[in-house]
């Protein structure tokens, strides 16, 4: 494996949010892209399917979610064009620690919290805490004085551990 590596679409926040898990030399980055709970209620509200389908549709949703049916490597990240095919860790890491940087400074302070995605976020491996990689694919740490969790699922997880491995990172 070589690093950088991206895996796409992971719930984060109790599975609140899904968003890109971007893993380089020391650092873990997270890109909130979707609020599954908005979601969610729009689909639910304005649904003429009937409610037996609907269940059956979450269920495989979260079929889907623990097992980790989604990709790798296809970041938004990757669609904005922050991450070239080729970009060095060193390069990556710049390119989306400035992004972090100028988003943190242009969120705007009257929005809702209800309404708006959380902020990227930047975990360097030294703010990093009981890191553990539970056996149904579920990443856990500490860091920035809250609980992180992540869930990969089954079928990423040895990919996940083999890039925190490459990355230095180490799993208790």
């Amino acid at each position: 494996m070589t690093l950088p590596i991206s895996i796409d679409d992971v719930p984060y926040y109790n599975g609140s949010y899904n968003g890109d898990l971007i893993i380089i030399e020391e650092v873990i980055y997270y890109f909130p892209h979707t609020d599954l709970t908005q979601e969610y209620i729009d689909r639910t509200t304005k649904s003429r399917m009937p409610l037996a389908l609907r269940l059956l549709a979450n269920v495989l949703s979260s079929v889907g979610n623990l097992t980790g049916l989604k990709g790798s490597n296809r970041s938004r990240i990757r669609k904005k064009g922050l991450w070239k095919s080729g970009d060095s860790c060193g390069s990556l890491q710049q390119t989306l620690d400035t992004h972090i940087s100028t988003r943190k400074k242009e969120k705007q302070p009257e929005m809702s919290f209800s309404s708006s995605l959380p902020m990227p976020e930047r975990f360097h491996r030294d703010e990093v805490q009981n890191l553990t990689l539970s056996s149904i694919g579920v990443l856990s740490f500490d860091a920035h004085s809250d609980s992180h969790d992540f869930k990969i699922g089954l079928v990423r997880k040895g990919l996940l551990r083999a890039a925190l491995a490459e990355a230095h990172f180490n799993i208790l």
